[in-house]
């Protein structure tokens, strides 16, 4: 009897692998951040923009460098950025609670909290050449073409140093 528990858990494997359950495969989506007070970063799947929160267990380098991409490279027009992972069906918590609040004692309205599919983060891209935003007032905020990342297009964070070792802003280029 001791016998059959012990290939208990090997049979249980077995079956879950022949019947077909698997986790969801990797993909890659087309993503937006947008500036708001909410949660600004989505994607586009089967036509329909879908708000995302990024899984703890997603790339940490990954996650850091897109989360700290300079607004300049980010939202400049006609950027086209990639991500690719994997969306966890379970809608996470929106990330801002406050409906409104105080600055400088003035009151302030947050965004609506946007429910939002985790997803996990495994790599991102932008397609080279992009262009970066300018903020010169006399020429109405120019773009400049560029054709690399460079380690002055992210800011630090908390939980990424774009000066890291291990970071390669070229990991994270496309050519077109």
């Amino acid at each position: 009897m001791r016998r059959l528990f012990d290939f208990f858990p090997l049979m249980l494997a077995a079956i879950f692998v022949l019947s077909g359950c698997r986790a969801p495969s990797p993909a890659t989506y087309r993503y937006e951040a947008h500036i708001t007070t909410g949660n600004g970063h989505t994607i586009w799947s089967g036509g329909r923009e879908h708000a995302v929160c990024f899984s703890d267990d997603s790339d940490l380098m990954a996650r850091g460098s897109l989360c700290h991409l300079r607004s300049e490279v980010l939202h400049a027009a006609g950027n086209e950025i990639t991500i690719h992972g994997t969306i966890q069906k379970q809608a996470a918590k929106p990330l801002f609670h406050r409906k409104s609040g105080r600055i400088d004692g003035q009151k302030f309205d947050f965004a609506d909290p946007v429910p939002c599919l985790l997803f996990n983060l495994r790599d991102w891209k932008l397609k080279t050449p992009f262009y970066e935003q300018g903020y010169d007032i006399e020429k109405a905020f120019p773009l400049k073409v560029r054709h690399a990342l460079s380690r002055s297009d992210f800011s630090r964070g908390t939980d990424f140093d774009p000066r890291d070792p291990r970071f390669d802003p070229a990991r994270h280029q496309q050519k077109n």
